[in-house]
């Protein structure tokens, strides 16, 4: 049996101070579904080496190329990346390094209620800068920062397959009182 973390793995050290939200609450701005479409994108691009960086309104985007190594800068629109998520393809199917990565990391934004984000990959490490806010203290943001090596990321990887995985059906009753 696979036990399921009630808490994601990469923010729950940094935040157990703060608890910014109830566990089981809603992503309320679906970064995990805007961040897996700009992974699509980075995906399809061939993308090595990327930096994000949020704005209030898109996110700023520098990856090196892996077709001819160029260094590209550009824009993605949250408006028009919400708008790809919705497409006819089905999301779920267009997996990728960065589409799976990005949607992961997107999911633990949501989930503690963090926002203006700074993601910097170098050497296959992932640097990651967020605000945070406490509710407990009024309107005040926290910055907060966490370093993902390969094993972080697997782990955190690992941890998303698990939550797309359908629950399990519960075992009748015939059955527990045979296993019984």
């Amino acid at each position: 049996m696979v036990a399921v973390r009630e808490r994601p793995y990469v923010l729950d050290r940094l935040l157990d101070a703060i608890e910014t939200k109830e566990p089981d609450a809603p992503a309320a701005r679906g970064y995990e579904a805007l961040l897996h479409a700009l992974g699509v994108e980075l995906d399809r691009a061939g993308a090595q080496d990327i930096t994000v960086f949020e704005t209030s309104d898109a996110f700023e985007v520098k990856y090196r190329s892996a077709r001819d190594r160029d260094l590209v800068c550009t824009k993605y629109t949250k408006r028009d990346l919400l708008a790809s998520s919705r497409s006819d393809e089905p999301q779920l199917l267009l997996r990728g390094r960065y589409a799976d990565l990005l949607a992961a990391i997107g999911w633990e934004i949501d989930h503690y209620d963090a926002a203006m984000m700074l993601v910097e990959e170098v050497d296959g490490a992932i640097s990651l800068s967020y605000h945070v806010r406490n509710h407990a203290a009024g309107p005040h943001w926290f910055k907060r920062w966490s370093y993902l090596n390969e094993c972080a990321q697997q782990t955190m990887l690992r941890s998303a397959e698990v939550r797309r995985r359908p629950a399990p059906e519960p075992l009748s009753r015939h059955y527990l009182r045979l296993l019984g």
